[in-house]
């Protein structure tokens, strides 16, 4: 089953880590034209996609391999991946959440401080939010575990 620009474009930007406002300034764009192509109000064109593929080191092949299989393969600098993009919220919180623990990101504190300042809409707000109560759930069941 393939997914959307919307959730490749938001699989990739998990990867790096970036919030939608550094891919705004990295493609010359303004932020609303990221939090429509993020809310799947509208699709990036054919030159913003190339200028994606190639921000992200991913080809074009790539993007429309994961349109048609929901896979998409890259080679970030941080780390090598070959992720899944689906719909499963679950699975996405986890790698999150996972990302975050890589960058040695493991409080709500630590995450606040990290993302002053990108916060750019209130999807992005939203997402913050619901990041930072799955950590502190999270803390509480390893807590109730110990």
């Amino acid at each position: 089953m393939g997914v959307t620009y919307k959730e490749i474009i938001d699989f990739l930007l998990s990867q790096k880590g970036w919030s939608a406002s550094e891919l705004a300034r990295r493609l010359n764009k303004d932020p609303s034209v990221i939090s429509q192509w993020r809310n799947g109000y509208r699709n990036p064109g054919r030159k913003a996609l190339k200028e994606i593929a190639s921000i992200f080191g991913v080809t074009m092949d790539d993007i429309e391999k994961a349109r048609e299989t929901g896979k998409i393969e890259t080679s970030l600098p941080a780390f090598q991946c070959t992720g899944e993009v689906d719909n499963q919220e679950e699975n996405n919180d986890k790698i999150m959440l996972a990302m975050l623990k890589e960058m040695e990101i493991k409080s709500p504190q630590q995450l606040n401080k990290f993302m002053k300042g990108y916060i750019t809409s209130k999807a992005d707000d939203k997402m913050l939010i619901k990041i930072i109560k799955l950590m502190t759930q999270e803390e509480g069941d390893k807590n109730r575990k110990d």
